[in-house]
This record gives C-alpha cells, structure tokens and sequence, in this order.
C-alpha cells in the first residue's frame, strides 16, 4: 500500500512495473544512458546483412556477425529514412 495526500491505494501490475524499471534506470544512472547510432551494416566476410543499433561511440570493429565474430562489420551506407535523402540538385 501507498500512502499519497493521506489517501492510501494499491498498485497495480503496470504501476509496480513501471516503478521497478524507473528504480532500474536511477541504478545505472543517467549518463551511462547515451545516444545510439541506427544503420544497415554488413559483414564482409559471410555477407549477412541487418539493422545494427548500438550506441554512437562504439567502433565498427567492437561490432559483431552473429556468424563471424568481431572484427568483420562494415556500415553499406544505405539510407534507413526518407529525411536522410540529400539534395544533390
């Protein structure tokens, strides 16, 4: 039980989850949540190709295949969202 403004209440399911993952969040801290890098990549030694997301300090060689290992992965360049498309006119 809760107590708020001297009104008490139970918490549901999705309250309890919600506290647990913000509880979560203040244990790592709030700088080790850092901006992250979407692109399509490759691995150049089997081919597989797949949306990477990891985030924007990590080298292209900490990347891994899920084939090959580390050391393997190259980024293709691809465009993932219309407003990347630059114009060349």
């Amino acid at each position: 039980m809760q107590v708020v403004e001297g009104k008490r209440w139970k918490m549901d399911d999705k309250e309890k989850q919600f506290s647990q993952m913000m509880a979560s969040i203040a244990e790592i801290g709030i700088e080790q949540i850092l901006p992250h890098e979407v692109c399509e990549v490759i691995c150049v030694k089997c081919g597989k190709r797949w949306i990477s997301v990891h985030p924007e300090r990590t080298l292209l060689k900490e990347l891994e295949c899920p084939n090959c290992g580390q050391g393997y992965v190259i980024k293709t360049g691809q465009l993932l969202f219309e407003d990347e498309v630059e114009d060349d006119c």
